[in-house]
């Protein structure tokens, strides 16, 4: 598991305590990215392995489907002005995280600069 913070030097935990916001939120982002895939890896071991029962829990593995509204294909067919009074409008805050370049980092880290590679969290969308 490598966290933003082991990515330098792994800071003690005085310092970590003492870091700024913007660091732990990245800190907390690498972990919670390096959760998610350990909790999909496991719930492929469960569902390929078939042994659902441990010493403390057991799954159930429970087939569902979904339906949901395809907004830009609904859009599409009816128009914009037709849904108009049934769109609304969220706002929110989003917060980006860039990596800083420190005196002693090289330019090995250009590719930072680019709005991609910020520490955004991504949503996912269905094709």
């Amino acid at each position: 598991m490598t966290f933003a913070s082991q990515r330098r030097e792994e800071p003690s935990m005085n310092a970590r305590q003492n870091r700024h916001p913007a660091d732990l939120l990245a800190d907390t982002r690498a972990e919670i990215k390096a959760l998610q895939k350990r909790e999909n890896d496991l719930r492929r071991q469960l569902v390929e392995s078939g042994d659902l029962t441990g010493t403390e829990w057991k799954a159930q593995i429970v087939n569902r489907t979904q339906e949901r509204l395809d907004c830009g294909a609904v859009i599409k067919h009816f128009g914009k002005t037709a849904l108009q009074p049934f769109l609304k409008m969220l706002e929110f805050d989003q917060v980006y995280l860039k990596r800083r370049k420190l005196p002693a980092e090289t330019q090995q880290h250009a590719a930072s600069e680019r709005p991609e590679q910020w520490g955004l969290v991504s949503t996912r969308r269905a094709s």
